[in-house]
């Protein structure tokens, strides 16, 4: 029973996840300001059912949108892609690149394909 009920994640995480895509959330503070609750509860929260806080969700979904782009406007230029996602610069964006992939945004591209709206990496050799 304990099981079943760490599995599904409380109406909080789930309102919170709801707000950040209706939103478009780009910071921890918004999130906290919008449900009138700490950063630390937003962290905690987040920790417990996904193994990572807000800040770096936030982050993820910000790479997933930089992949989409790229993906599905391939001629746009490093500059317009970390523009469009609200990185500060193009460097920025290289770093979130190594981050989460260990390659370089260019190198990277080439790799890249859409498959009914989903992007898939083909190899990270």
């Amino acid at each position: 029973m304990l099981q079943l009920l760490t599995d599904k994640p409380p109406h909080f995480v789930e309102q919170v996840i709801d707000c950040i895509d209706y939103y478009q959330f780009t910071r921890v503070a918004q999130i906290s300001q919008y449900f009138k609750c700490s950063e630390k509860k937003l962290y905690r929260t987040f920790l417990a059912y996904y193994d990572l806080g807000p800040k770096e969700y936030l982050q993820l979904l910000q790479f997933r949108k930089c992949l989409w782009h790229m993906t599905l406007q391939p001629k746009l230029s490093l500059d317009e892609i970390a523009f469009q996602n609200n990185y500060f610069d193009t460097p920025h964006l290289g770093r979130a690149f190594q981050h989460f992939t260990q390659q370089r945004p260019t190198s990277l591209r080439t790799q890249l394909v859409s498959v009914d709206g989903q992007v898939l990496i083909t190899s990270l050799d």
